[in-house]
This record gives structure tokens, sequence and C-alpha cells, in this order.
């Protein structure tokens, strides 16, 4: 998945402490993914370090500093709010920053004045700092830190002073009522998503002299407007990206919600990653001749995407690209391109062994094609109307999430593979029994997490190496095995275990013709469920069911009244 974030530093100023506890001792971590619907999983840790406490810094009236004896830094505000002007200096030494978290939480604060002294601000300095109306940057700032202002919900609008020249990841993420940013002329480097989900910003201003980055009608560009970097989120209808761009950054239109049509220009080689994220009113683009590039999850969850038609001339197509798009029916590509196919609508690869992406809006049943060796990453995540799935025994690798959100997927039967992915069938909701290979020999993190109805998980081998978290979710599972595989305790992956051993038997009395029935006995381990299938050829057989039941006291007896219709009947049983 990409672009997995931090929550925390190894400096101990995770953004995500509540703004009392000491920044020292025992502190948690968490590695978040980026587009959690792909896998819903937390990787937890801790980390263990020595710090001093900051509550222990100097204090001036409503002032916690810090100093090295040459400057000082602010290291908290612990006024009534209101109107806060953050002092030139204390003790005769200038303030020249605002350290981490420094007025992280108070949401007494009104509106912030900063002074031409100070030059940095920190991370999270007023992260959550929600009755923040105004923010005055004095002309000193040169560091905006990362996640410096995000989720101050009531800002309206921001001034860039000529002197910042950086402004950090998700800066001004969350800020959902800012609706205009000035950025002045000395700002040359950006992080990573700086106003995200902004979803009420409609202008971005840049000054002309600045010499990095440029504005046209209210979007960002790089100077030379050759790579449009953030449409802002606030915009609506249809837009016409500038002829002079070739490049279409990261997630430069994510969660553009009320974006409904986009116009490519004839230069345009590169979509980024995420660069459409869950632009959900956004309808089919047509995509220019030249383009060669779309990146990781450029259009996952534009819902209302319905085709998509791919030039000639696109040698690359990322990770979950038109994954989780509920109305997308077909890929069309064109038959001149080098790199890639489409099969009834499926996007695979030229040589048509790698299927890409199923449209998720495709309903029933889906016989993978037998050219088919590999199942892309996140292939068919989101196919909520995908009922089965048959998969050539030639496959041998099926990708993280490649079924992910398949919610009435209820009959699938594995190949021999060697491992089951991260998050496989992560919330298959329908999807009651599935039969484990012999030749798996792992499964990755919550493989069958959230699969509610999962009832039996059928090994035909050893246990297998379990990754976290495998079948959390998925409450009402059994795990069976069979005779002669060892290995075994009570539970697997925190799911209880039964041996599966049905058996018929021949010496039974009840064995052979009762009462002008066919009949036998199955045994074996109480409340294992079986199934009873007949057929009347075994060069090709066409196995039809007889019955299926649970060996509720640990035997069932079975009879086949139809079996004087046949000259011959062949009877086996399985697991459901």
């Amino acid at each position: 998945m990409r672009n997995i974030s931090i929550l925390g530093t190894n400096a101990g100023t995770d953004p995500r402490l509540n703004k009392n506890e000491p920044r020292c001792g025992l502190i948690k971590w968490r590695v978040s993914f980026r587009y959690r619907t792909q896998l819903v999983a937390l990787v937890t840790g801790l980390m263990i370090f020595t710090c001093s406490r900051v509550t222990n810094a100097d204090q001036s009236g409503d002032w916690l500093f810090s100093t090295d004896g040459s400057t000082v830094s602010i290291t908290g505000y612990v006024g009534s709010g209101g109107l806060v002007t953050v002092p030139g200096s204390i003790n005769s030494l200038p303030v020249t920053s605002l350290a981490d978290r420094a007025f992280y939480g108070n949401t007494a604060v009104k509106n912030v004045v900063i002074p031409d002294t100070v030059a940095s601000i920190g991370t999270s300095a007023f992260t959550d700092c929600t009755g923040i109306t105004n923010i005055g940057l004095g002309n000193g700032v040169r560091d905006i830190g990362v996640w410096c202002f995000q989720n101050c919900t009531n800002l309206p609008s921001i001034n860039i002073p000529d002197t910042v020249t950086n402004i950090g990841a998700i800066a001004f993420g969350y800020c959902y009522r800012l609706t205009n940013i000035n950025i002045g002329t000395g700002v040359s480097t950006l992080g990573v998503q700086p106003f995200y989900l902004c979803t009420n910003l409609t202008t971005i201003t840049v000054d002309l002299l600045n010499g990095s980055f440029s504005t046209l009608n209210g979007a960002l560009f790089d100077h030379d407007q050759t790579t449009l970097i953030v449409w802002p989120a606030g915009k609506s209808g249809n837009y016409t990206v500038p002829v002079t761009v070739t490049n279409i950054g990261n997630d430069a239109f994510q969660y553009c919600y009320k974006l409904t049509n986009v116009v490519f220009p004839d230069g345009l080689v590169r979509i980024g990653n995420g660069a459409f994220y869950n632009c959900t009113n956004l309808s089919s683009p047509a995509f220019p001749t030249n383009l060669a590039f779309i990146g990781d999850y450029a259009f996952q969850f534009s819902s209302k995407l319905t085709n998509i038609v791919l030039p000639a001339s696109v040698i690359n197509i990322g990770v979950a690209t038109f994954g989780q798009c509920a109305a997308l029916a077909s890929f069309t590509v064109d038959p001149l391109n080098s790199s890639f196919s489409s099969v009834d609508g499926v996007l695979l690869d030229k040589s048509e062994k790698t299927l890409l992406q199923f449209p998720a809006a495709k309903l029933g049943s889906y016989v993978i094609p037998q050219t088919v060796t590999s199942i892309g990453n996140s292939a068919f995540s989101g196919a909520r109307g995908l009922t089965r799935v048959s998969i050539p025994a030639g496959v041998t690798n099926i990708g993280n999430n490649a079924f992910y959100g398949c919610s009435t997927l209820s009959g699938v039967v594995l190949p021999r593979l060697t491992t089951i992915q991260s998050g496989t069938f992560s919330f298959c909701n329908n999807l009651q029994n599935i039969f484990i290979p012999a030749s798996v020999t792992n499964i990755d993190l919550a493989a069958f997490s959230s699969c509610g109805n999962l009832k039996g998980v059928f090994f035909e081998g050893g246990p297998p190496t379990l990754g976290s978290s495998v079948f959390v979710g998925a409450n009402v599972a059994t795990v069976y095995f069979t005779p002669g595989t060892t290995g075994w305790g009570v539970t697997f992956g925190a799911r209880p275990t039964l041996l599966w051993n049905p058996s018929a038997d021949t010496a039974d009395s009840t064995f052979g013709v009762q009462s002008n029935s066919f009949g036998f006995t199955i045994k074996g381990t109480m409340n294992i469920p079986v199934v009873v299938e007949v057929c009347t050829n075994l060069s090709s057989p066409a196995w039809i069911g007889l019955k299926s039941f649970n060996l509720t006291n640990g035997s069932v007896y079975i009879s086949d009244a139809q079996w004087t219709n046949y000259s011959i009947r062949y009877f086996r049983f399985r697991s459901p």
C-alpha cells in the first residue's frame, strides 16, 4: 500500500498523544495504511526511549519555554485563549521557534499573532486548535512543520509570508472551512498533501515572483505549469487541464467530490498516484493518446466511472488504479497497446497471464481465463456483485486484497498456492466455507478478517505459518483439519479446531438396501459438516448433491431412494 504514514516520531512527539502527557517513557506508535478501505488493519508496536519531561520547562507568564542561552523556543501556552500574541522575546532573548505541539489541542485560542522573530513552527504546533479563526504569520517564519495546522476546522484563510520556504506534509490537513490560501514568493518546498481534505478550498494564489510555484484559475502548479499539483477540493463542475500540463501530480484531485468532468490535454503523459482518488462525481474521462503512466489508486473510489478506454500509449497502470469504482462495468484497451489487453471487459496484461482489474459493477459468476497465472493486488476489490469465481489451476499468485470487499462472493476454489496474501478475502461477508490446499504454507495479515459469515475453513495439510489478525471478525468460523496431519492445537488463529474425518462404515448393519432404499451410515467427529454427492460415471463425473448435514451425534444415516433408477450409482462425501 502506498504512503505508509507513521503517526509518531522517534523524538517522542507523537501528535496523537494527549496534550497533557509527558513526552517521555513508554510510547505507543502505529502505522496506518493510507487507503484504509483496502486493508482495515493497524500494526501496533512499542518504542522505549528516555527524554526530559516537557512540563519541567521554564515559565514566563502564560508561556512555557526552553532556551539554549541565546534563543527561546515556546513549548506551551497556559493562558485563557482568545486573542493570543506570541512574545518576540522572553528574558531579553528572542523567541525563534514554536516547538512541536506547542498549542496542540488548545480550543480556547481564537486568534494568533506570531512575531517576526519566529523562524520555525514545529510539528503539530496548532493541531486540533479547532477554535482558531485567524493566524497572523510573522515575516520571519521560514518553516511550517508537518501537521502544523491540521484540523484547525474553523480557519477560513491563511496568508503565507514571503519568508516561508517550506510547508510540511498535511500542514493544513482537515481544515474543512479553509477557502483560500495565499502563498508568498519564498515557498520552494511543499510536503505531501499539504491541503488534505480541505473540501471547501476553492482558491490557491501564488505570488508572481515565486520561482517554484504558480497558479491559474485557483489551482496550484509548478512554476512552468507542466505539473498540476493541487486542484482545490472545493471547486465544482468541469475542468479543462491547461495545454502546458504533461504531469498530474500525486493526489492532485483527491477528494474533489464536486468535480464532474475533466478534459486532459493531448500532451499529458503521467497521472500520479491517487490523483483522482475518491472523486465520487467524476464521469469517465477520455485519456489522451500520449498518456503513458497511470499511478496507484489514481481513480480508486471514483464511483461514477462507467467505462475506461485505454489508448495504445499506456505502459504503466498501478495497483488498484480503478479499484472500488462501483459503477465501472468494462475496460476497453486499444489492440495496438503493447502492455495491456481486455477480455470480456476485464483488464489484463498483454500476455493475458496477469489479471489486473475486474470491473466492480460486473455481476454474477466469473470464469478467469485459463491463460492467467497471477491475480494482481486488489484485482477484484469492491466487486460487490461477484457471486462466484472460477480460478484456473495454473494460478500461482493471488495478490494482496485481491477479493477485498466482494460482499456477495459465496464460492471460490483456491488453486495450489503457497501463500494467501494480506487481506485477500477481507470483508467477503457472504463467504461461508473455504478449502485451503496442502500447498499453502503461509497465510498473511488479515487474510479472512471481517468475514462475518465464514463458518468453515478446511485445511488439507498441516497448519501454515499464520500472520496477525487472519480471522479477526470471522467470529463464527471453525478450522477443520484432516487425519494424518500434525501440529494442530485446540485453536488456530484464535478459532476453534475440529478433526474432519467422516467415513462410511461398510461393515455396519445399516449398509446396503433397506426398505427399497440403498443406505449407509457416515461416522466422524461430532458436529462436523458433510456434503454427500452422487454421480453415475466416474470417467467424466457430474456430481450432484444428495444431502448436506452436520454429524450432530457423530453419525448420520444416508438413504438413496432413487438408486433403482440407475444401473450404477457412485457416492462421495466432501466438505461444504
